[in-house]
């Protein structure tokens, strides 16, 4: 199936979008701190990119590099103000890796 994706290039720090082939004729699930993002069509995929890049540039929100996979991910304007709210610094890992550090955490505590 063809769709668009609004992907991260680390060399422009921008979101771009690219057309693309998937397998089924489904587009893969969007996860909202992912750096690539499907989309049916190519207006969806340019206002999101548009957006993202925005509110980069504005400095509400932020692509971070994961210190534990290397993936890039998004923090977003909402999560970046919880953070600060809170008194967090910004996150150094992904939510993969964060859950996956909770997790391991969590099953050593209860040995």
């Amino acid at each position: 199936m063809k769709c668009y994706k609004a992907q991260y290039e680390e060399g422009t720090r921008q979101f771009k979008v690219s057309e693309c082939e998937v397998e089924g004729d489904t587009v893969p699930k969007n996860n909202h701190n992912d750096t690539v993002l499907y989309f049916k069509n190519e207006a969806q995929a340019q206002k999101v990119a548009d957006k993202i890049n925005k509110a980069v540039a504005e400095d509400k929100a932020n692509v971070v590099k994961c210190k534990t996979c290397g993936k890039f991910f998004l923090v977003d304007e909402r999560e970046k103000e919880w953070m600060q709210s809170q008194g967090f610094e910004m996150p150094k890992n992904c939510l993969t890796c964060r859950r996956k550090k909770r997790t391991e955490k969590n099953n050593t505590n209860k040995q």
